[in-house]
């Protein structure tokens, strides 16, 4: 370990060898984050990976965006090939931390890192290479030595030296080239990389095909297989399943599962996290805190360590007062008897009050020097007691005309005989479709990505592009429906410019005709504030832009009685996913949703609807009347994606969130608790 202490920039530029050039490209700052000076600062100490447990620890770290302070003396140990999820309330700083962290990786040099963050699949949309090529590309060591093999049969070779810095000529460095290819496993690269991509979905028509070409979801896992193809001792995960469905997310978890790195994961999706993590870091209060375990197990100790926190603040503060006085006494006493010497002891002791309120999570006792050194095997390093922020979350809940919606159990959609095909296909996505939803109706729709559960969707909705697809049957509609899908997140970028009550005005001015009449609609969804219903819409977190999609399609004379959701959690934080799920289970009329979200949809649904087959889909209904029977629907489904090895890991996930997740979602004050 050498310890060492720098400023960490997004905007400083370090020099890299070539074996991490490829993989500092990976961490390339984005335009807005250029616009930020992004600083981190603390006592630092890394290891080679493999010489020890530990890997890297740090202490009075501090994290600032300009002068918009994220973390403040805070601490954290990274051990070697541990997976640990970082959690957090959206802006607290999860991603500008992996960020930082990434980019100070690169500067101390010797430990291989990759970040992929949720922007990250903008940079292949012009790429002409093919799936394959592009995931093989992920290993620079690989890609250097390819490179410079092909520059000399190319007659483009500058020269070079072997490992002792003695020159080489021509035939040498082929022949140490070809070598150290093999080493690497040159000739079966582009199996693994097809095996790989296969394990994370890819149908094999796509393996070929320019990377340009896919769709924003495939670049997203071929961005993530790219990372797992490396050679990496830490990979940074930001948000990886937002743009994956339920089996993507299910295969991805599976993947995960079996790295054997140092895994660092940011994720809202506590059923994902419960697969995956091995430790959870979570960001409170200008704070770091890890807790062993995954998301269950921090739950579990969630209130433990809150009361924890509290104690031992309490008892900071009383001793604190109890010191000042003594001290304030003493000092009186020696300037009245002139005593230099007590004055001199009650300076001393004052300069020891700043230890007051120190202690270990691990229980063992605290020690003055353990500040002067950083005991690496100590995993949990000395914190001081800070007061435990309390924060009411958002409310979010449907208006009062939205929950007379209901019919009693009456038939609100039905399909009967429908068919469906896309111009130009060779056969139809779905054949003499069969189903019916009724009032009340909490249905999950889950089937592997190309089977049509958008295209679905927007049949029920009746908002499909008719001039590509094909429709024919009986598609009958007792009610309004409305979809909520990332289309109608679309809508709100043609308002960027105004603030959510100029929104709502416009397009519901003829019902909410009275700016406190908007006001009020907007209260039900948690953005009556100030802060949020006069900020421009493109200042809006993506939380608080589903909120207010929900507030405009709720905002019409008469409510949807139908709701159909595809992945409406996409970028929003736990708090929000819960506050949503509690608002859903009050509404009366009916539910279809689209999500990779497991505990979201066990919180909500009670029946599962399953598109097999391709290229004709096949609707498969698995109903039940309870959570319980609906978890194990869904884990019949989950069965067939996961290898049987995660089978007992995913039954107990299951098991976790069925019976969990709806008394949170009853309870949603306790969810602020979690973050201590």
């Amino acid at each position: 370990f050498v310890p060492h202490s720098t400023p960490t920039s997004l905007l400083r530029g370090p020099s890299q060898s070539p074996a991490l050039a490829s993989l500092c490209e990976m961490n390339r700052p984005t335009k807005k984050e250029q616009e930020n000076l992004i600083s981190l600062d603390g006592e630092f100490c890394i290891s080679e990976p493999g010489q020890d447990e530990t890997l890297w620890a740090g202490r009075h770290i501090d994290l600032a965006i300009d002068t918009h302070s994220l973390l403040q003396d805070t601490q954290l140990v990274l051990l070697y090939g541990h997976r640990y999820g970082l959690v957090g309330e959206n802006g607290s700083g999860k991603t500008t931390l992996l960020r930082a962290l990434a980019r100070h990786f690169q500067e101390a040099g010797g430990v291989r890192v990759a970040y992929v963050g949720q922007d990250d699949v903008e940079r292949s949309r012009n790429c002409t290479q093919t799936a394959v090529e592009y995931c093989v590309m992920g290993d620079s060591v690989l890609a250097e030595l390819r490179k410079e093999l092909a520059a000399i049969e190319a007659g483009e070779w500058e020269g070079g030296t072997n490992s002792d810095g003695e020159e080489v000529d021509f035939s040498q460095r082929v022949e140490q080239i070809e070598l150290e290819l093999d080493q690497h496993g040159n000739e079966q690269a582009e199996k693994r990389a097809r095996l790989l991509l296969r394990k994370l979905g890819f149908p094999t028509a796509l393996l070929g095909r320019e990377v340009g070409a896919l769709s924003g979801g495939w670049r997203t896992r071929l961005e993530l297989g790219r990372a797992f193809f490396s050679k990496l001792d830490v990979l940074m995960l930001d948000e990886p399943t937002n743009h994956l469905d339920l089996c993507a997310t299910l295969m991805l978890a599976s993947l995960l599962r079996q790295w054997k790195s140092t895994l660092i994961v940011v994720s809202h999706d506590a059923a994902f996290l419960d697969l995956v993590s091995t430790d959870i870091i979570s960001i409170c209060g200008y704070h770091l805190q890890c807790v062993a375990g995954n998301y269950a197990n921090f739950e579990e100790k969630a209130d433990e360590y809150k009361q924890f926190h509290e104690r031992i603040y309490s008892a900071r503060v009383r001793e604190e007062k109890r010191v000042k006085e003594s001290l304030e006494t003493q000092k009186q006493e020696a300037r009245r008897s002139g005593d230099d010497r007590a004055l001199r002891q009650a300076a001393s002791r004052a300069d020891k009050t700043g230890h007051i309120g120190f202690y270990r999570e691990d229980g063992r006792k605290y020690k003055r020097f353990s500040l002067q050194k950083l005991d690496m095997k100590a995993v949990r390093l000395p914190s001081r007691a800070e007061a435990v922020q309390k924060r009411v979350p958002l409310p979010l809940r449907l208006p009062d005309n939205a929950l007379n919606a209901g019919r009693g159990g009456q038939s609100l959609v039905e399909l009967s005989g429908m068919s469906a095909r896309y111009k130009g296909a060779a056969a139809p996505l779905f054949s003499r479709m069969e189903t019916c939803i009724r009032a009340g109706d909490r249905i999950a729709l889950v089937g592997e990505n190309g089977y049509g559960k958008s295209t679905l969707l927007r049949v029920l909705a009746g908002t499909y592009d008719a001039a590509q697809l094909a429709v024919s049957g009986r598609v009958h509609r007792a009610c309004r429906v409305a979809l909520v899908d990332q289309y109608q997140l679309a809508t709100l970028e043609s308002y960027l410019g105004n603030t959510p009550l100029q929104f709502i005005l416009a397009r519901h001015g003829d019902v909410l005709k009275t700016e406190a009449a908007v006001r009020q609609h907007l209260a039900f969804f948690g953005l009556a504030a100030k802060e949020r219903a006069e900020a421009p819409v493109a200042n809006l977190s993506g939380g608080l832009r589903v909120r207010l999609v929900l507030a405009d399609v709720f905002a019409s004379a008469v409510p949807p009685e139908v709701l159909l959701l595809d992945e409406p959690t996409n970028h929003l934080d736990a708090e929000t996913i819960t506050a949503l799920a509690a608002a859903l289970r009050e509404f009366p009329g009916a539910i279809v949703a689209v999500s990779h979200n497991c505990a979201f949809v066990l919180g909500l649904c009670h029946t599962l609807w399953e598109l097999d087959g391709a290229p004709t889909a096949v609707l498969k209904v698995s109903a039940g009347s309870t959570t319980a029977d609906f978890a194990e629907h869904l884990k019949k489904f989950a069965r067939r994606i996961v290898p049987e090895r995660d089978y007992t890991a995913l039954d107990d996930m299951m098991t976790v969130r069925a019976t969990r997740y709806a008394i949170v979602v009853q309870q949603q004050s306790s969810l602020a608790s979690l973050a201590v």
